[in-house]
């Protein structure tokens, strides 16, 4: 990273509108968390200071409960509502989201619905040829949106219920091959930083959802360049793991059965990365 670089950004994930009646509820407490949090204090386990403006929002997937269902239109809307994409929505900040597994297949309204926005979306530097995925760039720091996970088609594995998963909400939709293109075209300099987000994680519970075959030619695509940190959601719960030297992050949830959940708050200060985790009305655990 570069001496003299001062950036900020927010972190959420698995908003699931229409989960229940009070999902939205929860997700609103948290948008106001986080449009409130700009100019407060960081945690005590970081140099001192208040925490800046964010550049904006990435989301990492199931925007809704059922957008393959009888009311995922509904609940896309809802999203929308709240979260716009340049901070015309409730939330203040422009919004970087990607779809999720609960987010429907091809034919259903939030695929279709993200590459709209990405024509909208403030700053984009390169979208995929099928309109799905996209980078761009914060403070000379390299940014991918690659939705689900990185792959070509799905690997037909074995999901955690025993059974094969069926449907098109399972194709990534050719979000490796946008990968390398990418980073071949935007981060050729081996010392240009990298971050990358998406849906599926590095836990156990992540491997019946896309497979070890998949995860190690994701590896061998991005050895070779500079990942500063991968993103991801789908299990609720914020977590560190360190996958192949590489540092990731769980983003958690902004909503939870009995109440708001939480999201990140990433600093970028010099050669530093911090992230650390927002409750709704206090700080939790912090990476650095």
């Amino acid at each position: 990273m570069t001496a003299g670089r001062d950036l900020t950004f927010f972190l959420a994930g698995d908003t699931h509108y229409g989960l229940s009646e009070k999902t939205a509820a929860y997700n609103q407490s948290i948008i106001d968390a986080m449009n409130s949090l700009p100019g407060t204090p960081y945690p005590e386990e970081i140099a001192a200071g208040t925490v800046e403006k964010p550049r904006g929002v990435i989301v990492v997937g199931d925007l809704v409960e059922e957008g393959d269902g009888e009311f995922g239109s509904e609940q896309w809307e809802e999203f929308i509502r709240d979260f716009g994409v340049c901070g015309e929505g409730r939330i203040a900040f422009p919004v970087y989201e990607g779809f999720g597994n609960h987010d429907g297949g091809k034919d259903h309204p939030i695929r279709k619905g993200i590459k709209i926005r990405n024509t909208k979306r403030p700053g984009l530097v390169h979208i995929s040829k099928n309109g799905y995925h996209y980078s761009w760039d914060w403070d000379g720091i390299h940014f991918i949106q690659l939705n689900l996970f990185p792959g070509t088609e799905a690997d037909r594995i074995i999901n955690p219920w025993g059974k094969y998963f069926a449907g098109s909400w399972k194709e990534p939709l050719d979000s490796l091959k946008f990968l390398k293109l990418d980073l071949k075209k935007y981060a050729e300099a081996k010392d240009q930083p990298v971050i990358i987000f998406m849906h599926y994680g590095f836990d156990e519970w992540g491997l019946g959802w896309w497979s070890e075959r998949e995860r190690n030619v994701f590896y061998k695509t991005i050895k070779n360049y500079n990942i500063l940190a991968i993103f991801w959601g789908h299990i609720h719960k914020v977590q560190s793991i360190k996958w192949k030297g590489i540092p990731t992050f769980c983003v958690g949830s902004t909503q939870k059965s009995n109440g708001p959940g939480e999201f990140l708050v990433v600093h970028i200060k010099d050669n530093a990365m911090y992230v650390m985790e927002r409750k709704l009305r206090r700080w939790g655990v912090v990476y650095k």
